[in-house]
């Protein structure tokens, strides 16, 4: 089959030809370029670097390393509108400095102040440009433009370039985060606090922060819509262990709005619209089907309470799975010698594709974007082990 057939008829709940594949489409399933250098290396694929985001340091996934690994997907973005600084006060440099020159500083549209720690690996918040507002001084923030051209250069040529010229599967990235917004923009801990102790104020952002998400998705579907396939968006509201705020505050505070902008985007687009929450999300899941999310991602495994076979049980007929292969645990792991086949890897795998890709409904992914320290052949083992055991009809894991 055809990439983008492969990926509908998963979808749709049909078996394809095989489980498809997902690497690099979206910002949470992408991969680090300091995993993705050594990859392309190994595999004797000359490319130059791209890092298409700068804060998580993700680089863009050529055509031709897609090519070889068997990948299925295309993702397109908004650009990112970091600027560059030199202190924690967040003024631009004085000198013009490349977000790949790893400033020691970055400031995003919001206001937020990023750092680059001594790994330089990626940026870490570090100054939070709500952090003494009030009700009354929320107006004198400087809140950003949904109109801002600089978001959209190019971005419509890249959709429909994937759409009309390949033949993959065509991923829209769109943040749309609520919960984790209000954490940069307030500080994390103040802002989960004041949820509970300061209601109005919590309420004020959350409503700020969704008008410019509403406004900017429909700027951003309105012009890509006839191109894109699945439109990916996220709000972390999960942790290792549990929930990070109680399901009766996230059905006050959060599920109203999330449910607002979701209808906006089934307003503007047929795509089908995948949702990422990072953590222990299960005692939410019935929630995000009720308010129109079609896929989950991603299925973070190590998490209390996210076993696959059970929430394909409960879950598998009103919704899609993406991700799920553990990153944390096993692909970022290196027990063998780099040229080894790493078993340990393929057993995940195969062990992913049975509990979730029967009836098909699943994209097979990492849980989360491949870390640094990923070697190239736990990667390589991944795809393979897909083509070997994602094949239908499907095995039972050993």
């Amino acid at each position: 089959m055809k990439h983008r057939d492969r990926v509908r008829a998963a979808l749709r709940h049909k078996e394809p030809d095989r489980v498809p594949l997902d690497i690099g489409s979206t910002d949470v399933t992408g991969i680090h370029w300091r995993a993705y250098v050594p990859l392309c290396t190994y595999l004797g694929v000359e490319e130059g670097i791209h890092i298409w985001d700068p804060i998580q340091g993700l680089a863009t996934v050529s055509n031709k390393l897609r090519e070889r690994l068997g990948i299925d997907t295309f993702g397109v973005w908004l650009n990112a509108t970091l600027t560059p600084c030199n202190s924690l006060d967040g003024r631009p440099a004085e000198s013009k400095l490349e977000i790949f020159d790893m400033a020691p500083f970055v400031v995003d549209e919001w206001g937020t102040v990023f750092r680059l720690p001594e790994h330089r690996l990626w940026y870490e918040p570090v100054r939070y440009p709500l952090f003494d507002a009030t009700l009354r001084t929320l107006d004198n923030h400087d809140w950003p433009d949904p109109s801002d051209e600089r978001k959209m250069t190019g971005v419509v040529e890249r959709a429909r370039w994937a759409h009309e010229e390949t033949d993959y599967a065509v991923v829209a990235n769109f943040s749309g985060a609520l919960l984790a917004r209000g954490q940069l923009l307030r500080g994390p801990a103040q802002f989960l606090m004041e949820l509970l102790t300061d209601p109005d104020l919590s309420a004020a952002i959350l409503d700020r922060v969704l008008d410019y998400n509403i406004a900017l998705v429909i700027r951003y579907l309105d012009a890509i819509r006839s191109y894109i396939d699945v439109i990916k968006v996220s709000d972390d509201l999960g942790i290792q262990t549990s929930l990070l705020i109680s399901p009766k505050l996230y059905r006050n505070m959060i599920k109203p709005r999330h449910r607002e902008f979701l209808e906006t985007i089934r307003d503007h687009t047929d795509a089908m619209i995948l949702y990422h929450s990072c953590g222990a999300v299960r005692p939410l899941i019935s929630d995000f089907i009720e308010i129109g999310v079609d896929i989950l991602n991603p299925i973070q495994v190590s998490a209390a309470g996210m076993d696959t076979a059970e929430l394909a049980r409960e879950y598998g007929g009103s919704l899609c799975f993406w991700g799920a292969v553990d990153n944390q645990r096993v692909l970022s792991i290196s027990e063998v010698s780099e040229n080894e086949w790493n078993s340990r890897v393929e057993e995940e795998v195969r062990q992913r594709l049975v509990d979730l890709g029967r009836g098909g409904g699943y994209i097979c992914a990492p849980s989360h974007n491949i870390q640094p320290n990923t070697p190239p052949m736990n990667v390589l083992t991944l795809c393979k082990a897909l083509q070997r055991w994602g094949t239908y009809p499907l095995e039972e894991a050993k």
